[in-house]
């Protein structure tokens, strides 16, 4: 049966959740969330989880990651990639893609996107969609990390 709800609850992480902030909801629509993609933060996560292999961050974190000035990954927020996690193994953020409608996400290499002058081109993608995203993450799918992501091909081979 498939899950409903955010994207933490079809990810398995909705014991996790508290509902999210009208603060966080309002930074989304700030930073070029689409309107389509907002239900999925509908909820936020009260502390960041360990959901093997990944590490998802709570909206305290969230926020400090991907906002500019907090010594986080703020150039990726700035290019429309939102961090939401990384590899419990190799630190590699996980992002979604703010400015794809459906909110495709994957990978950055956390080798190679410091000296990246463009973000976007760095990201390998493992979900056309957050939806797509949950769902392999609740079926244990979600490659562990971005040369895991990259040798499994496209999303959907």
């Amino acid at each position: 049966m498939e899950k409903t709800g955010s994207f933490y609850q079809r990810a398995g992480l909705g014991k996790h959740t508290q509902p999210a902030s009208a603060g966080l909801l309002a930074w989304l629509r700030q930073v070029g969330a689409s309107e389509a993609l907002l239900p999925a933060f509908g909820d936020s996560l009260r502390e960041d989880v360990e959901e093997f292999p990944l590490v998802f961050l709570a909206e305290s974190e969230l926020l400090r990651v991907n906002a500019p000035g907090t010594g986080g990954l703020c150039c990726g927020i700035a290019q429309g990639l939102l961090v939401v996690g990384a590899s419990a193994l190799s630190g590699d953020p996980v992002v979604i893609d703010l400015r794809d409608p459906a909110g495709a996400g994957g990978y950055l290499n956390h080798e190679t996107m410091w000296s990246a002058a463009d973000l976007r081109g760095e990201i390998w993608r493992a979900a056309h969609s957050w939806e797509q995203l949950a769902v392999l993450i609740d079926q244990c799918k979600f490659p562990s990390n971005y040369h895991d992501a990259k040798q499994s091909g496209p999303p959907g081979t």
